[in-house]
């Protein structure tokens, strides 16, 4: 009965030890995962300024621009930068939403990770309970 009592003692104490080991990775996985959440929400708040700023550059200077005193090789020359800024806004939105797809996937496939290390971390500390359950 001793000799069974020290067995399931051992037992649950590596039941728990790597409990305890899958639990700091997790912890720090989660770190990496709110930093990526981070990020994306980041992204979000970018992609709003830069959808702000191209309605603002077109209303002020591409739709509303006063035709009567603005003419010439300059209104062309001004038209080519202004559509060529508008162009680098839509082509910075484009990157952005690209890149938040990407995070979003990333997310995903490592929150699925964590849940199977949550449920193995749930499985050794059960099994350690049991061992120890066992002691008379």
């Amino acid at each position: 009965r001793q000799k069974n009592n020290a067995v399931n003692r051992a037992l649950a104490a590596t039941f728990q030890q790597r409990a305890n080991e899958l639990q700091s990775t997790y912890n720090a996985k989660q770190e990496e995962i709110e930093r990526l959440k981070a990020a994306k929400s980041s992204l979000k708040t970018a992609i709003t300024s830069y959808k702000e700023v191209k309605k603002s550059i077109n209303s002020t200077l591409v739709d509303n621009m006063d035709n009567a005193n603005f003419k010439g090789s300059i209104r062309t020359t001004f038209d080519g930068h202004a559509t060529t800024i508008v162009s680098d806004i839509t082509s910075d939105i484009s990157t952005h939403k690209a890149n938040v797809n990407t995070l979003t996937n990333e997310i995903q496939k490592r929150q699925a990770s964590q849940n199977s290390l949550s449920g193995l971390i749930s499985a050794l500390n059960k099994s350690a309970s049991d061992c120890l359950a066992l002691i008379r």
